[in-house]
């Protein structure tokens, strides 16, 4: 289904969460994530631990994976993701995108910071913008350089900080978010 779908979408981005450390879970099981991880080559992928949650039919269950375990899986997963996620990245370097800046940025190298519609907010990557822009609105960025989960990038829809003319009411259109 995935390969049939990246044949037919141009572009498509797929994303996904998943849990290790499940009850019950074996290191083949796990080993089978993995795989599918590998063949499936998620645009993005979220990883978290199984928590036993009440009320649930997984919170029934004994919790037979350590805390260590877990977590020594995750890292395993996400290392392996890494890889994945930096050729994806590298793919996108000299592409222009739509990007939403969401704040002005901590890191003196870079002026905003922001996401892309591919970046679930606080789970996925970022992407590290110079140049103008205006946080709350989208920029276009043309990508410039990737990181394993992140994008950098340059404003290149640079507006005029002041315009003076008037704006054409018949073609104008609003990119902002509140």
């Amino acid at each position: 289904l995935i390969r049939k779908l990246r044949t037919r979408v141009p572009n498509l981005t797929i994303r996904s969460s998943v849990i290790v450390g499940f009850p019950g879970e074996e290191e083949h099981h796990f080993q089978e994530l993995i795989d599918f991880v590998d063949e499936a080559h998620f645009s993005r992928l979220a990883g978290f631990l199984y928590s036993h949650e009440e009320g649930t039919t997984a919170g029934m269950k004994i919790d037979t994976v350590s805390e260590s375990e877990k977590r020594e899986r995750l890292d395993r997963l996400m290392s392996h993701q890494a890889m994945i996620s930096a050729e994806v990245n590298r793919h996108y370097i000299g592409q222009t995108f739509d990007v939403l800046v969401e704040e002005v940025s901590d890191d003196p190298d870079f002026d905003y910071v922001g996401r892309t519609r591919m970046d679930a907010p606080e789970i996925d990557g970022q992407v590290f913008i110079s140049g103008s822009a205006r946080v709350g609105e989208f920029a276009d960025v043309r990508i410039t350089d990737s990181l394993d989960y992140d994008l950098i990038g340059h404003a290149v829809d640079e507006a005029p900080l002041l315009n003076i003319s008037q704006p054409d009411v018949n073609s104008a259109t609003t990119r902002s978010v509140s």
